[in-house]
């Protein structure tokens, strides 16, 4: 697979993973955008968070059924961007829509939100956020030899900060388990589980 080839591949999958959640938010509410208020808004970048987050990973398999191919770096920088806003629009919203109605500020409000009963999956919800957070720190420092020899390390707890997300989705929002985008969304949950398998082995095999 040629340079072109892998560009127009990764972008292909990357367009469709943004466009599949933002097509199910808008149906879910029917296209109403100007009448929802930002506890409707606020789900969409969580989605679109994760969806993009998955195609990083799934480079993984396309590189052992393409030995040649390479994931392209305008694809990786975009996208790695379009995460970080989504990642970080995601609790702010909420925060700043709670506090403007008096409920408080996090971690609280967003338990009081959820509900006490779901506590541990807000809980997951804020460790994977700050995992992610987290990398997208590293990953800018990961020219430095410490870093490079416990990457294996962060890979882990990228993966574990995945599969939160996916939980947290499926408890707490209703997007995620409705309809069609329901089974896409656990698709793409057990397409990760390849993914961290090869990952991890080629990990292992380095060490």
């Amino acid at each position: 697979m040629n340079e072109q080839q892998s560009t127009k591949m990764m972008w292909g999958i990357g367009v469709i993973s943004a466009l599949l959640p933002i097509i199910a938010w808008g149906s879910y509410y029917s296209w109403d955008l100007a009448n929802l208020t930002a506890f409707q808004w606020f789900p969409l970048f969580g989605l679109l968070a994760w969806m993009i987050m998955c195609t990083h990973f799934f480079t993984v398999i396309i590189s052992k059924r393409y030995p040649d191919f390479k994931s392209p770096k305008s694809y990786s920088k975009v996208s790695e961007w379009v995460v970080l806003a989504c990642l970080i629009a995601h609790p702010t919203i909420l925060t700043i829509k709670l506090t403007d109605i008096g409920a408080g500020s996090p971690p609280n409000s967003w338990v009081d939100y959820a509900g006490e009963s779901l506590g541990l999956v807000v809980l997951a919800g804020s460790i994977a956020l700050w995992i992610f957070l987290s990398f997208e720190l590293l990953n800018r420092l990961k020219n430095n030899k410490k870093i490079q020899k416990n990457w294996h390390i962060i890979n882990i707890t990228q993966a574990l900060a995945m599969v939160l997300v996916f939980v947290h989705a499926i408890r707490l929002g209703s997007i995620a388990t409705t309809g069609w985008f329901g089974a896409v969304w656990v698709a793409y949950g057990i397409l990760l589980l390849p993914s961290f398998y090869l990952m991890f082995k080629s990990d292992y095999s380095k060490q």
